[in-house]
């Protein structure tokens, strides 16, 4: 498994990959607005949204 943070104006982000899949989030710390993929071969998953306080 491969993981890595990175913050660079607001955004913090966390790629990898594990078995046959890779995954990307992406979170605006800024405004909270978050979007994820998910890959393999044959699919994508791809999802936006937005983090807020309840």
């Amino acid at each position: 498994m491969h993981a890595r943070d990175a913050d660079a104006g607001g955004l913090s982000g966390s790629p990898g990959t594990e078995f046959s899949f890779t995954w990307t989030i992406v979170l605006d710390t800024v405004d909270g607005t978050i979007g994820v993929t998910l890959v393999n071969r044959e699919d994508a998953l791809v999802l936006f949204g937005a983090c807020t306080a309840m």
